[in-house]
């Protein structure tokens, strides 16, 4: 049985959390393609596996749990390397192969050696991302970073294209660096093309959705109380409404020539894209308008992307100290 190392990337708000989430609690996996392996978290001590992370997982405000990024592990001290290199070898001597993921890898490969260096040479690594239709996630990653950013919808549209969108450059970089590259994309089930991509053996079970969006009136209410939201990347409060709230789908905010826009430049990107996609998966773009023709979103209700008063703000006051009181609740829970 060949070893390999399965490294999980992704683009942004493709189901990376449902993935993390229902990882640590299959546990051990069996696949008829790839045999008997775990998932993993890296930190300073080697590898987090196992009942361990399956209980840190748990414990969590997310449920989730992802390895850090590649340029964290350069923090880990100069004896990281060795560890690492000799958990890996002695992992897999009892198994045949592992999977790591965090969503930020698809878009920072300069930074793989840092991982890749620590691998035993007999092992084969692959790296597999999930893509989502662009103009949609484009929508999504403002409610999920931007709005919570300095910038405008406008440029932070560009850095976003620019930075995190180059689909077909970043499998074309990673294709440099690994045996193989897979980028799926994403039908809403990411954990069962997860099992059908590696022949796990065990069925997905029901996962609840992880990180799902936030109703509408969230989101404004987070624009309005910038405390609730201070940094693209302190998604805290995400959680814990997550909890309590049913999922909604985020205010539509990109007007028809960000939208073209944003079809052109991934238009560019696909030829490269697509030399990664499999056959099966392919029609998942050719299928789907959202991927080419901005006509599909012509009848979109277009809102202002900035923060809009509240109809009532009385309301508007005690849904801010609700909001508080949980996450007060929680820390008090140790959460």
């Amino acid at each position: 049985m060949v070893k390999r190392l399965i490294i999980h990337g992704g683009a942004g708000k493709c189901g990376s959390s449902a993935l993390q989430t229902w990882l640590p609690r299959a546990g051990l996996m069996r696949s008829d393609q790839i045999g008997v392996g775990r998932y993993a978290v890296l930190r300073r001590n080697g590898l987090v596996l196992g009942e361990s992370l399956r209980k840190r997982a748990e414990d969590s405000l997310s449920g989730a749990k992802s390895s850090p990024i590649f340029s964290n592990l350069g923090t880990f001290g100069d004896s990281f390397p060795e560890l690492l290199r000799r958990r890996l070898g002695q992992y897999y001597e009892d198994h045949d192969f592992l999977v790591i993921s965090n969503e930020s890898y698809f878009h920072t490969s300069e930074g793989a050696h840092l991982l890749l260096d620590c691998v035993p040479d007999d092992v084969r690594v692959e790296f597999v991302a999930w893509v989502r239709s662009p103009v949609d996630l484009v929508n999504s990653a403002w409610w999920q970073w931007g709005a919570w950013s300095s910038s405008s919808l406008s440029d932070y549209t560009g850095k976003f294209l620019d930075t995190q969108m180059r689909w077909g450059e970043f499998a074309e970089k990673y294709a440099g660096l690994v045996d193989s590259v897979d980028v799926v994309p994403l039908s809403g089930d990411i954990v069962g093309d997860f099992c059908d991509i590696y022949s796990i053996r065990q069925r997905a079970e029901q996962v609840e959705r992880a990180n799902a969006s936030l109703p509408g009136e969230a989101l404004r209410l987070y624009q309005r109380h910038p405390d609730l939201r201070p940094e693209p990347h302190r998604p805290r409060f995400d959680f814990i409404l997550s909890r309590s709230l049913p999922g909604g789908k985020p205010p539509w905010v990109v007007p028809m020539d960000e939208v073209e826009r944003i079809i052109d430049f991934m238009g560019e990107q696909r030829p490269l894209l697509e030399k990664h996609v499999r056959a099966p998966y392919m029609d998942r773009i050719t299928s789907d308008r959202r991927w080419s023709d901005p006509e599909v979103f012509r009848s979109k209700a277009v809102e202002d992307w900035r923060p809009q008063e509240a109809a009532d703000s009385e309301l508007d006051d005690l849904c801010y100290q609700l909001v508080k009181a949980l996450d007060q609740t929680y820390r008090e829970r140790g959460l």
